[in-house]
């Protein structure tokens, strides 16, 4: 029984399991951002990989915040950090930053496409028809 464990602690390393929850993020990121890409008819893998560059960069700024915070002396908590432990406390402002873009985009297309569509699958015939019999009206009087 002692053995599994000794094998275990063997082959598992830290940086293995980030790499993997890494490689995640990116995969249901960019699975996002292109579906939602795809949903408005713009460009699905320039928008998959936005977002997967969105998520590095709330992650970059973070860093950039923690360093800061270290530098100004408002806390050594961060100096004290291992360097994976710094990256799984990145990881929730990426996510933030893609979720906060991912919003603002799908509010954005969603209001073009009610502002162009009027909610009508005909909406272009009947404003054509109605500007055809205005037209008309005027011819006669």
């Amino acid at each position: 029984m002692g053995d599994g464990k000794k094998l275990f602690n063997n082959h598992f390393n830290p940086l293995n399991a980030k790499l993997m929850l890494g490689l995640f993020l990116i995969y249901f990121i960019g699975k996002n951002y292109y579906e939602l890409a795809e949903k408005f008819g713009r460009s699905k893998w320039g928008f998959a990989i936005l977002g997967v560059f969105i998520y590095y960069f709330g992650t970059f700024t973070s860093g950039i915040f923690f360093g800061v915070l270290a530098e100004a002396g408002v806390t050594n908590f961060f100096m004290e950090l291992p360097e994976l432990a710094l990256s799984l406390l990145a990881i929730p402002f990426g996510i933030a930053a893609c979720w906060g873009v991912y919003k603002l985009l799908a509010k954005q297309w969603s209001n073009q496409a009610t502002e162009n569509d009027n909610g009508l699958l005909d909406s272009d015939l009947i404003r054509n028809s109605q500007q055809d019999s205005n037209q008309t009206r005027n011819e006669n009087m």
